[in-house]
């Protein structure tokens, strides 16, 4: 679902932002919130998106 090319990309952010971030973030009120912990969150939303929106075709490649 999160792949497919017919759902439009401000609904695909809105899926993120609904879904997937909460389950992320759960808990996180007991967490000490430092640099790695938040690099972390943020590599693994950008993982998200990269995902939902697919590869990137340059220089006549397909990048992941």
């Amino acid at each position: 679902m999160y792949v497919c090319m017919y759902v439009l990309t401000v609904e695909k952010i809105k899926l993120c932002k609904t879904f997937i971030r909460p389950v992320a973030t759960y808990g996180a009120e007991s967490w000490t919130l430092n640099n790695d912990i938040a690099k972390r969150l943020a590599i693994f939303e950008r993982k998200v998106l990269r995902r939902m929106f697919g590869g990137i075709k340059a220089n006549e490649n397909w990048r992941k």
